[in-house]
């Protein structure tokens, strides 16, 4: 169960969003109590928590502000309408979105069945739009050791050379 603001519950026109964590963490702490008292911790019960926070005026708040970063898309010489209009009427357009996931296919799918190999797909860095890996990380500002152990931990590196290149054309590379 994720409460407070792990879930983001935070007004963004307002910029408040403790008293919707406070509020989230009794709703929570009022289901735990409840399948506590029955003896039941399955997800059936602890579910009942996504009704009560629905039912709440935690989900009416965010209702009405869920594209209110939208209007700020163009710039902020765009949003003066867009914020006058939400915050009078509560309307915004949608923005447009699609589901990228939906379009997602292996790569050997879109390589005629034979998985390619990564000079095949991956554009070449020209030093204007498209950057090599060393260039990348200095323009990205980060800053680390250079002997700074690896975040990231493989138990099977035999995977990375084999099913990750046939399958995805190791875009970890």
């Amino acid at each position: 169960m994720i409460v407070g603001d792990s879930t983001a519950f935070l007004n963004p026109a307002r910029l408040k969003g403790i008293h919707l964590a406070m509020k989230s963490g009794m709703l929570a702490a009022d289901t735990i109590f409840e399948s506590l008292k029955k003896g039941d911790s399955t997800d059936k019960s602890l579910s009942e928590y996504d009704r009560k926070w629905r039912s709440s005026y935690i989900y009416n708040e965010l209702y009405s502000q869920r594209n209110f970063h939208y209007m700020f898309e163009n710039g902020p010489l765009s949003a003066p309408g867009f914020v006058l209009k939400h915050l009078f009427t509560g309307f915004t357009a949608m923005p447009k979105m699609h589901e990228d996931h939906l379009n997602m296919r292996k790569l050997k799918v879109h390589f005629a069945g034979t998985p390619p190999t990564p000079d095949q797909w991956r554009p070449k860095p020209d030093g204007k739009l498209i950057f090599n890996k060393l260039d990348s990380v200095y323009y990205s500002g980060t800053n680390h050791d250079e002997d700074q152990p690896s975040h990231l931990k493989v138990s099977d590196t035999n995977i990375c050379a084999t099913i990750c290149v046939e399958e995805y054309g190791n875009p970890c590379r």
